[in-house]
């Protein structure tokens, strides 16, 4: 649990404000809530890379929280310019990306450069990000109905989706491990695997039509809707859908090993035991 103590010590001592309650819980199985922080104001977005690091963005939009492997080590990212509606956070081994509706940054932590990747200009309505161990980006984009790819040298493609009448993408993950590309089809309800070229290999019916997020944790997908108090997972070779009820309006999940991050951004960090 040392991990768990140096997570909340350094978030209590970054936060603008204290820490309103910080809650134990006694594990018995998996999914168990085992301990939580909690804040007077709120935080925007984390997420966590390859890396085993994990970035919390602070409510002001300027700067970035990173812990280190195993949350041992964290240090402040301060953030070139402020940045407003935002979205969400991903990460790749070099690089910090940050979006919102309509534009994508990626921010150098070492230069401290922060360049536009997609902007208003190009039309492109952002839903939904995945950053490849490589740095190539796939987004969901929801004006045009379509996956855009965004290769490791900056240059944007269509990625190529089949059935494209009935393709309305919303939430999507990488899956490093096995190089595939997981999406959630709101057209059809179900979630659509691609190899890395674009082929379709599988698909999977949603256990909930409001579902719109999706994470993968090794042999698991997770998926959940924004603002919501369920999270679903399956284990990828079976075909059940299982429910956790949360007392957390969801905004975002991370992983360490067998702990879940669950971020609520009005209330704070929640972690579960998961294995």
């Amino acid at each position: 649990m040392r991990y768990l103590i140096v997570l909340i010590l350094f978030i209590a001592s970054c936060a603008t404000q204290p820490i309103i309650r910080k809650t134990p819980y006694a594990v018995e199985k998996p999914f168990d809530l085992i301990d939580s922080v909690v804040y007077s104001k709120p935080l925007l977005s984390f997420c966590a890379n390859e890396k085993n690091e994990m970035f919390v963005l602070d409510g002001s939009g300027e700067k970035i929280y990173r812990f280190s492997n195993n949350l041992l080590v964290a240090d402040t990212i301060a953030l070139p310019q402020k940045i407003n509606f935002l979205k969400g956070i991903a990460t790749d081994n070099l690089f910090i990306y940050l979006y919102s509706d309509n534009s994508l940054y990626q921010f150098d932590p070492t230069s401290q450069k922060l360049a536009t990747v997609i902007n208003w200009q190009d039309r492109i309505n952002i839903s939904g990000i995945a950053v490849t161990s490589q740095g190539e980006i796939f987004i969901s984009d929801r004006l045009n109905n379509q996956i855009v790819f965004v290769n490791s040298l900056g240059k944007i493609n269509k990625f190529n989706t089949t059935g494209k009448d009935l393709f309305v993408p919303a939430g999507l993950i990488y899956d490093n491990e096995n190089t595939q590309l997981l999406v959630i089809n709101k057209a059809q309800n179900r979630i659509e695997i691609f190899s890395r070229i674009g082929s379709i290999l599988s698909v999977i019916n949603l256990p909930d039509l409001a579902c719109s997020n999706i994470a993968v944790n090794k042999d698991k997908i997770f998926v959940w809707a924004k603002n919501k108090k369920n999270l679903y997972y399956r284990i990828k070779s079976k075909a059940d859908w299982q429910k956790i009820s949360v007392n957390q309006s969801i905004i975002n999940i991370a992983f360490y090993n067998n702990l879940l991050l669950l971020l609520d951004n009005s209330k704070g960090i929640f972690v579960y035991q998961i294995d």
